[in-house]
């Protein structure tokens, strides 16, 4: 398992309503560790969290054992399904 990453990880995929950020935590042959990053109000209101914690894209994570051919169908479901809307 590779360490929590950085605001300046490459490995980290943050959007514009930063709810969520998504991270690689381990790579198998056939599978990944895809990390789920909760921040701001999706941890804001979290037992034990500090003032800080929603601002934390680090801290707190979900870990998600996928299959690499899951992987490429849910992106490929995904491309199709925002094709319809224009790129920002």
């Amino acid at each position: 398992m590779t360490n929590a990453p950085t605001e300046d990880s490459e490995e980290l995929l943050t959007f514009t309503e930063p709810n969520l950020g998504f991270s690689v935590g381990a790579r198998g042959d056939d599978s990944l560790v895809v990390r789920i990053h909760p921040s701001l109000e999706s941890v804001a209101d979290r037992p034990g969290a500090g003032e800080e914690a929603p601002y934390n894209f680090y801290a707190y994570s979900v870990p998600l054992r996928v299959r690499r051919e899951e992987l490429l169908a849910a992106a490929q479901a995904w491309d199709e399904d925002t094709r319809p809307f224009p790129e920002r």
